[in-house]
């Protein structure tokens, strides 16, 4: 009788991965949920050992399937179970303390990855996993993994993998900025690589991640805030001064930020605004763009003065 219901959950169990395996996203969503349902109530009713077993036979090595699979739609469907597991494995157990670090090992392996939508799906779940992990993805594990992203960012290395450092690193600030915070002067002593990177991906990966880091420096930082804000600014002013468009562009973009995540310390910076403007006739369409975009920013933070510089501008 045990081995007849163990058959029929396996029977469950594989026709649920099958469907996260299908083409279709909505198919692989309805598998997810319908994974979700059985851990919570079908394993949930499971004695201790018969419950690890399944994970451990049923699940897990299927999700490391998955997720090690050269197929990106599987991939997207491990992602997409997951996700789904991820809401009903934050309690304080001993197994979902196993899970919440396998699941961040079978993401971490799509970081990086040839397909870049994948790469950016991947990170968001494993920024969600550092948010339930709490103190378990603090300490001791930053320590090790944003120098290791860091590493990554290094221009010789391959674009994916800089790609990959950015994401890293902007969801473990936005998802555990308390832990974080002790590594922010690491990270602003590295960030103006990726805001250069030739790569339009990657800098403006890392202009989220500056405005991840601006939050915390904001909050958390009091002493040595405008140290990192001076800096930041000051590399931006450099860097529209060059005549490569991708450092341009990325000094663009760290303007962006700092309007929008550094409170009104722009105050008295603001007649870089000016500058900013002039890049409306590049030649580089976008720079053009960018610049565009920015401008309910500029008109925003300071409607007299960008009204002032505009109409000068145009004048």
């Amino acid at each position: 009788m045990a081995s007849t219901v163990q058959s029929a959950q396996a029977d469950v169990l594989s026709q649920i991965f099958q469907g996260l395996k299908n083409q279709s996203h909505e198919v692989r969503l309805e598998s997810s949920v319908n994974l979700r349902r059985y851990v919570a109530t079908t394993v949930a009713e499971m004695t201790p050992d018969a419950a690890a077993k399944t994970w451990d036979d049923n699940i897990n090595r299927r999700l490391f399937d998955l997720m090690h699979s050269q197929n990106t739609t599987e991939n997207f469907g491990g992602l997409l179970a997951i996700d789904h597991l991820l809401e009903i494995t934050s309690g304080e157990t001993i197994e979902a303390k196993r899970n919440i670090f396998r699941f961040y090992n079978y993401v971490k392996h799509l970081l990086p990855n040839s397909d870049f939508n994948l790469m950016l799906v991947a990170s968001k779940t494993l920024g969600q996993i550092a948010h339930i992990g709490g103190s378990a993805f603090g300490g001791q594990f930053l320590d090790y993994e944003v120098p290791a992203a860091i590493e990554l960012m290094q221009p010789e290395k391959q674009e994916s993998l800089r790609y990959a450092g950015v994401l890293i690193l902007k969801e473990f600030a936005r998802n555990s900025p308390g832990y974080f915070h002790s590594h922010i002067s690491l990270v602003f002593e590295n960030i103006v690589i990726v805001l250069r990177d030739q790569s339009v991906i990657v800098r403006e990966g890392a202009a989220e991640l500056l405005a991840a880091c601006l939050e915390i420096v904001v909050q958390q930082e009091r002493q040595s805030r405008n140290t990192y804000l001076n800096g930041i600014l000051t590399e931006a002013q450099a860097g529209l001064r060059m005549p490569q468009p991708e450092i341009i562009h990325g000094s663009l973009l760290t303007y962006r930020e700092l309007l929008l995540h550094a409170g009104m310390f722009m105050k008295e910076t603001f007649m870089d605004a000016e500058t900013i403007l002039r890049f409306r006739t590049h030649r580089d369409s976008l720079l053009r763009e960018q610049v565009v975009a920015m401008m309910p920013s500029l008109a925003a933070y300071d409607t007299q003065t960008f009204k002032d510089n505009n109409t000068d501008g145009k004048g």
